[in-house]
């Protein structure tokens, strides 16, 4: 792992091909691969939500940087600024997602 100043010190991994992935996106791939039952059994005592909040925590320590910059309001200024993305959501909203559900095997 590595602290580089051109990724403005997001802790990123160097792939076999040269780039950098960031750490955080592996987080997002383990909390996407990961059996939530499986851990379930190997520590009852805790709840779904406590293992995603715990999930969550570690994506977030993971963009930790010297910059100060938070990824996930990064990405939603980006999505923010996505025409299709709105109009997306605003369809969405306007019929509650009913003509999504109801014609989704059409």
């Amino acid at each position: 792992m590595k602290l580089l100043e051109e990724y403005d010190y997001f802790p990123v991994l160097i792939g076999r091909d040269g780039r950098p992935i960031p750490v955080f996106m592996l987080v997002e791939a383990l909390d996407g691969a990961v059996d939530y039952d499986h851990i379930k059994e190997q520590l009852p005592a805790l709840s779904y939500s406590q293992i995603h909040g715990a999930i969550a925590f570690l994506r977030k320590v993971s963009q930790l940087n010297l910059h100060g910059l938070d990824i996930d309001e990064l990405e939603d200024e980006l999505d923010a600024q996505d025409g299709e993305l709105i109009n997306e959501l605003e369809s969405g909203l306007a019929d509650k997602e009913i003509a999504r559900v109801l014609y989704r095997h059409q």
